[in-house]
């Protein structure tokens, strides 16, 4: 658990907005289930809200990302509510910590983070986000040292004194 929690906070706290860095495949995978859960509660909470009643009667099952959402709830209800105000913070705080822990985790296997540019063409595919996501896990980064900086290694201690 504390595992996880360290990952969740490198990526959302300390390293939100760094790409300079590397990253490691379960930092990758941890904090993007996270993000796909927060996301996921957020459109629920927005399409409650927003549509009230005609929610529990509408069929929203289609509603996948927040775009589709802010699409639906305008064109159903013809304005814009502060629900979705709260979607689309929800939306960047955390698109842009993903962006720059995927241009971290291209870091690791040596690539160049401007390759992100290239995945986001692949994940218009359907399907295509689930195969960069399995990919970007299961990838082994490189082992020693690239020109992108050392490996993650959060085992060793930060306290190591060395004997006399």
């Amino acid at each position: 658990m504390k595992k996880i929690f360290r990952d969740l906070k490198n990526t959302f706290v300390t390293h939100w907005a760094v790409g300079s860095d590397r990253a490691t495949g379960r930092e990758y995978l941890t904090s993007t289930l996270f993000a796909l859960i927060v996301l996921t509660v957020s459109i629920e909470y927005t399409l409650y809200s927003s549509l009230g009643d005609l929610y529990w009667s509408t069929d929203t099952s289609l509603i996948a990302t927040p775009r589709q959402a802010m699409y639906f709830v305008i064109t159903t209800t013809g304005e814009f509510s502060g629900s979705l105000g709260f979607l689309i913070i929800s939306y960047f705080y955390i698109s842009i910590p993903l962006i720059c822990l995927t241009w971290r985790r291209l870091h690791d296997f040596g690539r160049s983070g401007w390759n992100v540019l290239w995945i986001m063409l692949v994940e218009i595919i359907p399907y295509g986000t689930w195969l960069v996501i399995l990919f970007m896990f299961l990838k082994k980064g490189d082992s020693g040292e690239n020109k992108y900086g050392f490996p993650v290694n959060y085992d060793v201690s930060q306290n190591n004194s060395e004997e006399e």
